[in-house]
């Protein structure tokens, strides 16, 4: 290595050579990079690093795309759900629907479904069975549909009135509650005003 010709390279103040070598370092560097070509391939390398982060971007815009039709789709697909025309209930499943646990949104959903079922399940029975068979047999279908629905409602009235009862009792223990309070605040009130007129 040969000494430095820059002043402040001798005494490693020189801020044009950050080596402090007068430069030849970073000239040694350029060279071979220029020589062997090595700078070639760095520069291939960021490019190639460079594609392919711009076709991961262009994957996640697809992506993204893809996410944003099925959305919309299935936005028209409940407005189109919504507009159609609701299947007004019987007033039993009317009473039905009102006195469940469940939402009543939901219990209404529940109640169209099983008559679609219903009906599917006539048009099954009439299509493999003879004319004559396949009426009784749908009638047959429609009765034990609406015994099941009797006792669904007789199953829900029972639950109403059970519920009621223990709302009663509730009400009752929480009414003795406070008369028993009373009771005591009246007896301590008492027992004040005994002991201040005797006192006096």
């Amino acid at each position: 290595m040969s000494l430095p010709r820059c002043q402040q390279c001798l005494s490693k103040l020189c801020k044009r050579h950050p080596l402090q070598d007068h430069g030849e370092r970073a000239a040694n560097i350029k060279s071979k990079a220029s020589a062997g070509g090595g700078g070639s391939k760095s520069m291939n390398d960021r490019v190639k690093a460079q594609i392919e982060r711009l076709e991961a971007e262009k994957a996640e815009d697809f992506n993204d795309a893809q996410q944003m039709e099925y959305r919309l789709r299935m936005e028209m697909e409940r407005e189109k759900a919504s507009k159609k025309k609701q299947k007004k209930m019987s007033a039993s499943d009317e009473k039905l629907v009102l006195n469940s646990s469940l939402n009543q949104e939901t219990m209404r959903l529940l109640m169209q479904d099983s008559g679609e079922d219903d009906t599917n399940d006539d048009d099954d029975d009439d299509s493999d069975s003879d004319d004559s068979s396949g009426e009784s047999s749908s009638e047959e279908d429609i009765s034990k549909s609406k015994k099941r629905k009797k006792k669904a409602a007789k199953k829900e009235r029972k639950k109403e009135k059970k519920r009621e009862k223990k709302e009663r009792k509730k009400e009752k223990k929480e009414l003795k509650k406070e008369k028993k309070a009373l009771k005591k605040e009246n007896q301590r009130k008492r027992s004040r005003s005994s002991s201040s007129s005797e006192e006096g």
